[in-house]
């Protein structure tokens, strides 16, 4: 009776986690792909730990964190693709996405249990299912890096890499410029940054 309680405090403490990662998201004080990555880290690093957890306190303590964490995962999947795609590109992104995680369910289940079967014990498949959830974070956080480079490349195709967004733009500002608050979207930036800098010449020439 008191195992059958576990799975609905998930529920209950994944229902909470959503209204507050969206209000999170809302308040712009921290980007939604880094509360991602961070929380699908979390989550993978508590799973890793699952054959630690041998009393109820503990598997319940586990079950209310992962319910919490992951819920950033869900419901900020929108956001982030709206922030680094744009909102003419969430279709089809959404779609995708929906294609590719779907296919991981599919595969995840048998994996987990062909796991088992070899090693004949649940912790390693909790800890296999850990380590590739803490992978998942990881390599997401790559993602701000490929935006930066994503910025420099529209710099050279457009100014053939003469130079000119380096040359206006330090590290801190391009981060800056790819914060939640700001609702330009990358192309739009350099082709701000380009109309400044004519602007500034043709003042100049007058």
């Amino acid at each position: 009776m008191c195992i059958s309680m576990i799975l609905p405090g998930t529920g209950i403490t994944n229902t909470i986690g959503r209204v507050f990662y969206g209000w999170l998201s809302d308040k712009g004080w921290i980007r939604s792909i880094t509360v991602n990555n961070l929380t699908l880290t979390a989550c993978g690093i508590i799973t890793i730990f699952v054959p630690i957890y041998t009393t109820y306190s503990w598997l319940t303590v586990y079950s209310a964190l992962f319910g919490f964490l992951i819920a950033a995962f869900v419901c900020l999947t929108s956001v982030i693709l709206v922030e680094h795609l744009g909102l003419k590109r969430l279709t089809n992104a959404f779609g995708l996405l929906i294609l590719v995680r779907g296919f991981a369910c599919l595969i995840g289940s048998p994996l987990a249990g062909y796991v088992y079967t070899k090693t004949e014990n649940y912790n390693a498949s909790f800890v296999f299912s850990g380590v590739l959830i803490v992978l998942a974070g990881v390599i997401s956080f790559c993602i701000p890096m490929i935006e930066k480079w994503r910025v420099l490349g529209k710099n050279a195709r457009l100014f053939g890499g003469n130079g000119l967004v380096d040359s206006m733009m330090d590290d801190e500002e391009i981060d800056d410029r790819l914060t939640v608050n700001n609702s330009r979207r990358l192309d739009d930036i350099v082709e701000a940054l380009a109309e400044q800098e004519f602007n500034k010449e043709k003042d100049e020439s007058a």
